[in-house]
């Protein structure tokens, strides 16, 4: 029963317990431990790098052409 946002499921079931979702490291873990429940083997995930890289900061006074 969803009572308000954010409301988060994992494998079709509500997460209720929110401490367990407190930190980013907390989310992943439980997200690892869900993979690894189905799958036998634990994800290689990493939390300390980002997915997808920033993009290169461009200084606005300075012109290209």
């Amino acid at each position: 029963n969803v009572t308000g946002t954010p409301t988060f499921f994992l494998d079709g079931k509500q997460i209720e317990d929110n401490n367990s979702i407190a930190t980013v490291e907390k989310f992943s873990k439980l997200i690892e431990d869900a993979i690894e429940a189905k799958t036998g083997k634990r994800p290689n995930i990493s939390t300390t790098e980002p997915a997808v890289q920033p993009a290169p900061q461009t200084d606005p006074n300075t012109s290209s052409n």
